[in-house]
């Protein structure tokens, strides 16, 4: 695949998720919200913007997730 003339690999990764017993509605369609079983990690990048490079930002607590179930 390509985006602005540069090649890139597809993640085709699927992630675990649980049903909860919350109902939400979008254009008139119900459906449940799902959350993931095990959200998965993700290593910290060597980012830049116009060529600076910057730090990653700090990593969110799980404990500030809401809980569902």
């Amino acid at each position: 695949m390509q985006d602005r003339g540069i090649s890139y690999t597809a993640s085709t990764e699927s992630i675990e998720t649980v049903e909860t017993d919350i109902e939400a509605q979008f254009r008139g369609i119900s459906y449940y919200i799902s959350h993931p079983v095990n959200p998965p990690t993700s290593e910290p990048k060597n980012l830049k913007y116009r060529g600076v490079a910057y730090p990653p930002q700090p990593e969110t607590s799980t404990d500030m997730l809401p809980e569902f179930g």
